[in-house]
């Protein structure tokens, strides 16, 4: 009866410790207010778009894709190789409504727009359905592309519903 519970104990264990490590995606409250609007403020200052949009394109963007045929491909971790990127999703939204970014101008109603996010699941990837209205907070620097996670405040947060 002994090694019977020894045996439960440690399989429990062993379960624990590896279900830990297939979730690689966790969010986290990156703003904190005294109250709901204060959080919400402090989400949108930290964005570089806000708007409401539909998803109109999806586009699977993967280096492998583009590579040419005989060119040498790592086959080696992705992250650490300069040549090879993890897939990710290109969505190009339509915006119907603009609260806060630029494109070279403001951002307007009618205007497209593409955001970077991944394929969803463990890489943190926001999903996104074609015809439904979203509200989008992304992110970006000069040099890096909009960009969404499963994490950004209003994931899958749908307008008019």
């Amino acid at each position: 009866m002994r090694l019977l519970l020894i045996k439960v104990a440690t399989a429990a264990c062993f379960a624990v410790i590896t279900t830990g490590r297939l979730c690689a995606c966790q969010c986290g409250a990156t703003s904190y207010g005294r109250n709901s609007w204060e959080a919400a403020k402090l989400q949108t200052d930290a964005a570089t778009f806000v708007f409401e949009g539909t998803p109109e394109r999806f586009e699977l963007q993967w280096s492998v894709l583009r590579a040419k045929e005989g060119e040498l491909i790592s086959a080696g971790n992705a992250s650490s190789s300069k040549n090879v990127q993890r897939p990710w999703m290109l969505v190009t939204f339509r915006v119907q409504r603009a609260y806060k970014g630029y494109l070279g101008s403001l951002l307007r109603p009618g205007d497209e727009i593409a955001i970077m996010t991944g394929l969803g699941g463990g890489d943190c990837g926001a999903i996104f359905e074609p015809g439904l209205a979203y509200l989008v907070f992304a992110n970006a620097t000069r040099h890096s592309e909009p960009q969404v996670s499963m994490c950004s405040p209003g994931d899958g947060l749908r307008v008019g519903v």
